[in-house]
């Protein structure tokens, strides 16, 4: 049985890292939506984002109109 998709969605920061991947897939378990992104491991479907630039930061979060952002 394929799981429900459910809005709102999630940004996960860091998505390619050790906590954001298990949080991804943990999303995905549950038909969350979400995006994520990564800094220095590059992974596909990751949008690239250095948390050190605001305005990065801001259109990141601005295009993705998330309900939850996790760190």
């Amino acid at each position: 049985m394929t799981p429900e998709r459910h809005s709102p969605s999630e940004l996960i920061v860091g998505a390619s890292g050790q906590v954001g991947h298990h949080l991804a897939r943990a999303a995905e378990r549950r038909g969350l939506l979400w995006n994520g992104t990564f800094h220095a491991n590059p992974r596909a479907g990751l949008q690239a984002l250095d948390v050190r630039d605001a305005a990065a930061v801001s259109q990141v979060v601005r295009a993705a109109n998330p309900a939850y952002i996790l760190v």
